[in-house]
């Protein structure tokens, strides 16, 4: 999905979500601290933020993905946050990674960025994220018909 000009195209608040998670990501990483799991959901003007410890990052996820779920008839964007990878040509790259959707997509957009901890031990960032893909949309979106509905007969 991305425009002419090369920039993926993304409505103002889901970019906004995804500037939070990837700043906020970056700020735990280089500070030493690491990345907890961590979903934003947007309700209106606020935004709430809920961290998922875990095991591991599969079933952190899996939480994260049913507080999202279970905001479809409330929430309209976005964004869950953890500190993953990508396969690449030459093994494994360290990334952050965002999904992020909104009620109007059917997925989500998955973007990364990337990092590399030096022999210093610090992380260095990439200078911009990338779209790494589209993925799975994490809101019901029956219920997100229905909460349309609602607020289209509201404001009848």
């Amino acid at each position: 999905m991305a425009g002419e000009s090369g920039t993926l195209e993304m409505s103002e608040t889901l970019a906004k979500v995804v500037a939070y998670c990837l700043g906020e990501a970056r700020m735990k990483i280089e500070d030493g601290s690491g990345v907890v799991p961590f979903s934003v959901i947007v309700k209106g003007d606020d935004m709430y933020i809920e961290e998922f410890p875990g095991e591991d990052v599969v079933a952190s996820r899996r939480k994260a993905e049913d507080a999202i779920r279970a905001a479809s008839d409330v929430a309209t964007d976005y964004g869950l946050c953890y500190d993953g990878f990508l396969n690449s040509n030459q093994g494994q790259i360290d990334a952050v990674l965002v999904e992020a959707g909104n009620r109007d997509m059917d997925h989500s957009l998955v973007i990364g960025l990337i990092y590399e901890v030096g022999e210093d031990g610090k992380a260095k960032f990439v200078n911009q994220p990338a779209f790494i893909q589209n993925g799975a949309q994490f809101f019901d979106m029956e219920q997100v018909k229905k909460a349309k509905e609602r607020e289209a007969a509201s404001q009848e």
